[in-house]
């Protein structure tokens, strides 16, 4: 069966980069992108591609990889068109399975839903997408957004199946996009379990670089707003007992921040910082699943995860979930709870993250393919 996957961007970096990027190796499909970066623990390529050109860095296979031109500027116009010129380059009658993350493409066989841009819209709405939005910031995002949305209920209601990241993410597109519940089938995602794994040693020398002591907490994402970074600062403010870690979010602005908190930027070490950390706390106000999590709990630390992210569904005795996200105080209370048993949680986070890997995930859209 030849499978074609059509997404903006596959790296092993970020989340639904990483999503397409793992994705395409495990179903052993041919790529439609704008860019691919094949990395690996000890260097990164970029690879730049003519249409049909294989290129390796996937698990040690070959990929095909077509380009889909990007027309430089601003993403609103960039992303906005990006379906536009898959429709136009991808070759239908060539393939058996033409699969959309989302709507990268018009007319898929199959779209896989990784986020909802009805939720982000809610966010953006109330002024908790960011930390700081000027005027001219909101229209920019708001027409950012508005396109994809409509783009997705019209994708959506198409008679094709949707594979949904998490239940969470299922219910969004049943209740909010009317979409028939028989047609959205939950597939988890994965993590490399060989990448993201406990390191006492890894953990000692790390800690030692940072200048890391006692109690470390750790959050790892961008746009700080929706993932509830604010709620945290809050939680853990005249809290000295702990230091907090931020990764990620480099074009973030903050006024106003715990003095117990250090910026890190982005890194591409993530195995590093998750084992050097205690716990990892992730109290986003919508996520449909949150990549971070399940990399945390392969790395053996247990997890603070909101119920509002998917990734909350397959948490177990590995962490604790958050009810509100906005609430300082049950952030904080969850914390405390949880770093009483810290050691016990993290072992049993990595036996829970052992179950997710992306091979698992890609029988299990080849199951749903083949139905």
């Amino acid at each position: 069966m030849k499978i074609a996957v059509v997404g903006v961007e596959a790296t092993k970096t970020g989340g639904t980069e990483r999503f397409t990027y793992e994705l395409v190796n495990s179903l052993g499909a041919e790529l439609f992108a704008s860019t691919v970066v094949a990395e690996s623990r000890f260097q990164r390529d970029k690879l730049q591609s003519r249409l049909s050109r294989s290129i390796g860095g996937f698990g040690g296979t070959d990929i095909k990889f077509h380009k889909i031109p990007k027309l430089r500027g601003p993403d609103i116009i960039s992303k906005n068109l990006f379906p536009l010129f898959a429709q136009l380059i991808v070759p239908r009658s060539l393939y058996d399975i033409i699969i959309s993350e989302g709507v990268t493409y018009f007319t898929p066989s199959m779209s896989i839903a990784v986020t909802s841009q009805r939720a982000t819209l809610d966010l953006l709405a109330k002024g908790e997408l960011f930390f700081s939005l000027s005027l001219s910031r909101y229209i920019y995002w708001r027409a950012r957004v508005i396109v994809p949305y409509i783009l997705e209920r019209i994708l959506y209601s198409r008679n094709i199946p949707v594979v949904a990241i998490s239940n969470l993410l299922k219910q969004e597109l049943v209740m909010r996009y009317k979409v028939k519940e028989n047609r959205v089938f939950v597939v988890y995602p994965g993590v490399d379990l060989d990448e993201f794994r406990p390191d006492p040693k890894l953990r000692s020398i790390t800690r030692r670089q940072l200048n890391l002591t006692g109690d470390v907490l750790i959050f790892v994402g961008s746009q700080w707003g929706r993932k509830g970074l604010k709620y945290l600062f809050n939680a853990i403010r005249n809290k000295p007992k702990f230091t907090l870690l931020v990764v990620g979010g480099v074009n973030e602005q903050v006024m106003d921040y715990p003095a117990n908190v250090r910026f890190i930027g982005y890194r591409s070490n993530l195995c590093e910082l998750y084992n050097a950390a205690d716990i990892f706390v992730f109290p986003s106000l919508f996520d449909a699943f949150g990549l971070t999590v399940l990399e945390a709990m392969a790395c053996g630390i247990p997890v603070v995860v909101s119920k509002i992210a998917g990734a909350s569904e397959i948490v177990g005795d590995g962490g604790v979930i958050i009810n509100n996200p906005r609430d300082p105080q049950e952030i904080m209370d969850k914390i405390l709870i949880t770093n009483l048993h810290k050691e016990e949680m993290g072992k049993k986070a990595r036996l829970i993250a052992e179950n997710y890997s992306w091979n698992v995930m890609g029988t299990e859209i080849r199951k749903i393919i083949s139905k």
